[in-house]
This record gives C-alpha cells, sequence and structure tokens, in this order.
C-alpha cells in the first residue's frame, strides 16, 4: 500500500507539473480537530473552489519585545514614539525571496502567476483553487467537520506537508489545520434554550437590591467591576472614544435582552442602549431569531461598566481575517472588492469569543 500510495502522490505530482522533492509536515493536529470541539463529518467534495491564504514567514519576530520596549518603556530614549502602521508592516514583512520561492512554487504546481494576489502589507499570498487541487499541492486530505457547540461547518485537514525548501518561507496555510467556516449555524443551534438560567423572583428582586449580593453564583457587572478594581465609569465622556467589540455572523445580540439585563442590574441605563454596529463583509445585522448568547453576554457585561460611554459592535461574517481586512487595508489583497480599511478601529477592541483549543495540539512556536 505505501509504494501505490507513493506511486500515486508521484504520478499526481508529474500529471500537475510539480517538480518531486522531499515533503516535510508543517502542522499537524494530534487529536484530529477533537481538541477543538470539532467532529470529522464527511470527505469534502473535491470540485468546490475554496479561496486560500498562505502566512508567509516573517521577519524580526525575535525582536519584538525590543521593538516594544523601545516606545513603552519611560527610561527609553525613544518613549512615546509610537510606530506608523508603515513601519510595524516593514519591519516585519517577509523578505522578497520568501514571496518570490513560495509564488514559483505555486506556479509550478499549476496555479496561475496572475491569479496569486500579495496582500498590501507583503505578508499573506492569496489564491483560488479546488479542493482537490489543494490536496494535491499539500499532500493531504480536506474534510468538512462541525462545531458540536454551534453546529457550524468547517472546512479542514489533520496535517499537510511542504517541499523542504518551501517550507521555511510559510508560517501556515489556511483553512488546513486551522479550519475556515463554510456552513453558518442554524438559529437553533445557537439560541439559548427556554429558560436557561432563568431566575426566580425572589432572586432578582435581590440582585436588583444588591448586585454584589452573590458574586460567586451571579455574574453581574458590578461583581466584575470589583474583581478587577474597576472604578466607576465617568458621567462625561469622549463622543469619539468608544469600546470595540468582535463578533461572528451567528453570535448576535438581542435588544430585548439587553434591556431586561439592563432593568435587573443597571436600572440606569436608558431602554433601547445599545451598539453602534459595523457590518463587514456582507454580515448580517442582529436579528432576534438569531440571538445568541455570547454575543448579549458581552455587551451585558460591557455596557453597564463602561456606560455612558458608547460600544461599538464589529460584526464578521466569517473570522478574524476580515476584521482584520477592514479597520487595516494592509491586509488586504490589491483590488480586492471585500470590505478594506473601511472601518476606523477603536482604541480599544474586545475579542471574547474563540473557539476552545486543546492545548497539546498547538505547535510550540505559536503558543509561545
Amino acid at each position: 500500500m505505501k509504494v501505490t500510495a507513493l506511486f500515486v502522490s508521484a504520478f499526481v505530482a508529474a500529471s500537475l507539473g510539480m517538480p518531486l522533492e522531499t515533503l516535510v509536515q508543517h502542522e499537524r493536529r494530534s487529536d484530529a480537530h477533537g481538541g477543538a470541539g470539532m467532529v470529522k463529518l464527511r470527505a469534502a467534495e473535491p470540485s468546490a473552489a475554496v479561496p486560500v491564504r498562505i502566512a508567509l514567514a516573517q521577519r524580526n519576530l525575535d525582536r519584538g519585545m525590543e521593538l516594544l520596549l523601545a516606545v513603552a518603556d519611560p527610561d527609553s530614549p525613544t518613549y512615546g514614539r509610537h510606530y506608523t502602521q508603515q513601519q510595524v508592516a516593514d519591519t516585519f514583512a517577509p523578505t522578497q525571496e520568501s514571496i518570490d520561492a513560495v509564488r514559483q512554487w505555486l506556479v509550478s504546481a499549476g496555479i496561475p502567476d496572475r491569479n496569486v494576489q500579495l496582500s498590501q502589507n507583503r505578508g499573506f499570498l492569496d489564491f483560488e483553487t479546488t479542493v482537490g487541487g489543494l490536496e494535491a499541492l499539500l499532500q493531504t486530505s480536506y474534510h468538512v467537520y462541525e462545531d458540536k457547540r454551534t453546529a457550524s461547518q468547517h472546512l479542514g485537514a489533520d496535517d499537510y506537508h511542504l517541499p523542504a525548501s518551501i517550507a521555511a518561507h510559510v508560517d501556515y496555510v489556511w483553512p488546513a489545520v486551522a479550519s475556515r467556516r463554510v456552513k453558518s449555524a442554524p438559529a437553533a443551534a445557537v439560541s439559548p434554550k427556554d429558560g436557561t438560567g432563568s431566575l426566580t423572583p425572589e432572586e432578582i428582586k435581590a440582585i436588583k437590591a444588591d448586585p454584589l449580593t452573590d458574586c460567586t453564583k451571579y455574574v453581574t457587572p458590578a461583581c466584575i467591576a470589583a474583581m478587577y478594581n474597576i472604578p466607576p465609569a465617568p458621567r462625561t465622556v469622549s463622543p469619539k472614544n468608544a469600546l470595540g467589540v468582535f463578533e461572528i455572523d451567528y453570535e448576535m445580540y438581542k435588544q430585548s435582552d439587553l434591556d431586561l439585563f439592563y432593568e435587573t442590574v443597571a436600572p440606569d441605563i436608558p431602554k433601547g442602549t445599545g451598539p453602534k454596529v459595523d457590518l463587514i463583509d456582507l454580515a448580517s445585522a442582529p436579528s432576534p431569531d438569531q440571538a445568541g448568547g455570547e454575543a448579549a453576554m458581552d455587551f451585558d457585561m460591557a455596557i453597564p461598566i463602561i456606560y455612558p460611554q458608547a460600544t461599538e459592535l464589529y460584526q464578521v461574517k466569517e473570522g478574524f481575517h476580515q476584521f482584520l481586512e477592514a479597520v487595516d487595508s494592509s491586509y488586504c489583497d490589491k483590488g480586492t472588492s471585500d470590505d478594506c480599511g473601511t472601518f476606523t478601529p477603536t482604541t480599544v477592541i474586545s475579542f471574547s469569543w474563540g473557539g476552545e483549543e486543546d492545548p497539546r495540539t498547538v505547535p510550540e512556536t505559536k503558543a509561545s
């Protein structure tokens, strides 16, 4: 069987015009997505189109702390002279050698050069192929996985391989070990069940009388503020400032839920108070039919703690990369039709969202 597999791999490589070269495993999930709460449903359809992003190996990552302290340490002669966006991009941009090597590898594998786009910060190469083409390119198998918590479906692989001469130029390939959402969760899968977490009238009365009544049982904004020693918000705030909150498309808040929460724990907040909503790359506006507990909880905690300071919701359809492109055009491909630098990021942004990940499956270089 091993001889057959090697013959097939060689045949595929030859048919695609790929030079035969030693392959090395670049990334691998030891628990095959189980640690991330994913269940493997089926093999991915080979003819399905898939956008691919290759993150190139960056320069100067070992100087990160040095560069940070140069502007953040009060004893530094360059204290407070913060870097521009362009300086950051130039400092960590991959070498031209890496860009050229990976591009040439893709072209030799049959990806038309005109279809390979370099991001404006020179950190990513993007192209589109089919699942079958990507499997041949990375010598792996792609599957559709289901998130056990949300029932959303994702395209990914348990591992993948790169030519030995290319591996040092690549940070990661996406989608692969890091999966890409291909089907949103049904509304019922993310909505809380009726009655879940309901409080009795006596409990509500006690919390209204003293929001700190039992922080081991009832997590209120007052409990969070006390735990982290957060002072009361000033009554006069800058209209130019806001707390940004990131949410994925299938996590949406319901205004009536927020109003009910205010009534119980923060009666000074007017009914109807909510975030400014920024919809990124055709994301959906918050809908009562798609409301989930995750987004509601984020704003339940944030708004009462910082009110009357405003909040701003960054609602994306698919993932973090869309947010980065929307607030920083250097992440975008040239000529992209997506939201690219469309939104000005707030000074502080909360990413109170993320998939559960088994630390045993994360490469040491990513965890350090």
